[in-house]
């Protein structure tokens, strides 16, 4: 077992002992702010979206990771990223196939992502020990390659990975939620649905997982994981159109009507388009409609983009105890990154802050009052982060007590707000004509973005 995953299994327990034996032993008198800190109970899940360690049709090595063919040592790998890794529950959406097989055989596709076994394994000791493996890379080697994928995250469960749901053999195991038990205390399940790949039919032996885009697999994997006997339940979804910053109405009905206000869904984390979008909450549940991209050699850099586009999100949730025994978020933090096409990092605190004020723009179409939905915004923090807490925060005591201490008086007042119908218009493919369009369009909002950013943080 990794260090860092040994600290985070013992740490409750230490601080619990820490006041009840050590402090009255020695006879020394224990300050409040000891106590608080010995009775905090704040349960962390960091959470990104799309990862993987080798380009498309790259070499694959033990050494490390290829991008364009150039090798990145393990060790270089994810190290902006690495301080972040600090959760109870750290998500990211492994998408790329995982084996030490150099001479599988790639789809007839594209884009096509495989990388060393010894990756998985640097994705673990960076600290990530929760991954969704539904999405449409997995199949990229076919059926060997989803098996070797599967072969080799089960290898690392000593190590300190904790689920892996998405790809499974046969429909009925890819439906079951991952459950799983952290600290002792709290039972987690999470269920990883995904974007086309093999049918993996009930009564059949082949590797596939359940697609978003099947009516009958999105309401089986709802209904299993509603059923589940959990504190806490999360839902993974690889969906949507590439480049979108706001979810369909289709989009919005699944996943905020019947994921989360139907089937009691806590959390949902989607991933897939690459770019960042809206961030909403029902009575304490959360939807992150898009993390956009987290560190995966295989995609572009996206900062040729205008603002709306060009950042990847993570997401730091803070969930404490509710009177039922289950977990309840009370406060989320955003952190928009850069780079993530070969050294993701945090932005710097004045460029953060304008991306943040691109998801607090995307939230006002979130907000729904028949439904109880709210988009949430952000206030921006000095460090870069973003910053949102629920009502009552401040009494919920230790880490989370902390940072919404002054939410109720300033918070409500300090959340910039970028109008996101002027973001650029982006399409996949189009018309020489249409095309002409388009960049004309784009080159006012262009303009507007730039003079809007001035005005507001004089840069």
């Amino acid at each position: 077992m990794c260090v860092r995953c040994f600290i985070r299994r013992v740490r409750w327990v230490l601080c619990g002992v820490a006041a009840a034996f050590v402090l009255p032993y020695y006879g020394l008198q224990a300050s409040e702010g000891q106590i608080a800190h010995a009775q905090d109970k704040t349960f962390v899940i960091v959470a990104g979206g799309d990862l993987g360690f080798g380009g498309s049709d790259q070499p694959v090595s033990a050494m490390g990771g290829y991008r364009h063919r150039r090798l990145i040592p393990w060790k270089d790998i994810g190290k902006g990223i690495e301080p972040l890794l600090d959760g109870d529950i750290n998500f990211a959406n492994l998408e790329t196939v995982v084996t030490g097989n150099a001479r599988l055989v790639p789809a007839d596709k594209r884009f096509r992502f495989q990388m060393h076994a010894a990756g998985a394994r640097r994705i673990v000791e960076m600290g990530f020990n929760v991954l969704s493996t539904a999405n449409n890379h997995a199949r990229d080697y076919g059926q060997a390659g989803m098996r070797e994928t599967l072969q080799s995250l089960n290898g690392l469960r000593a190590a300190g990975l904790l689920a892996f749901p998405g790809i499974a053999r046969g429909r009925m195991a890819a439906l079951q939620p991952v459950t799983f038990k952290v600290h002792g205390a709290y039972n987690i399940a999470i269920s990883a649905v995904g974007i086309g790949g093999v049918d993996p039919l009930q009564e059949s032996a082949r590797y596939g997982q359940i697609s978003y885009n099947r009516p009958r697999d999105f309401t089986d994997a709802v209904q299993a994981l509603a059923q589940a006997k959990a504190d806490y339940r999360i839902l993974s979804v690889h969906y949507g159109a590439e480049l979108q910053i706001r979810p369909s109405a289709n989009d919005i009905q699944k996943l905020r009507d019947r994921a989360v206000r139907e089937a009691g869904v806590d959390l949902v984390l989607g991933h897939h388009a690459h770019v960042a979008a809206g961030v909403q909450a029902v009575e304490g549940r959360l939807i992150f409609y898009g993390l956009g991209n987290l560190l995966h050699f295989g995609m572009q850099n996206m900062a040729k983009f205008d603002v709306c586009r060009d950042f990847g999100l993570m997401a730091r949730i803070y969930l404490s105890q509710n009177q039922d025994g289950g977990l309840k978020a009370r406060a989320v933090k955003v952190i928009p990154l850069a780079d993530m096409h070969e050294n993701a990092h945090p932005m710097a605190p004045l460029e953060a802050h304008k991306r943040i004020a691109v998801i607090n723009g995307l939230a006002d179409q979130l907000s729904d009052a028949e439904s109880g939905a709210k988009g949430l915004k952000f206030v921006p923090q000095a460090d870069g982060t973003g910053l949102y807490c629920f009502a009552a925060a401040d009494n919920a005591g230790g880490k989370i007590a902390g940072l919404c201490k002054d939410w109720a008086n300033a918070g409500h007042d300090n959340r910039p707000v970028f109008p996101v119908h002027n973001c650029r218009s982006v399409r996949v493919s189009m018309s020489a004509t249409k095309k002409r369009q388009v960049n004309q369009v784009n080159k006012v909002k262009s303009n507007f973005v730039k003079d809007y950013f001035a005005r507001t943080y004089n840069h």
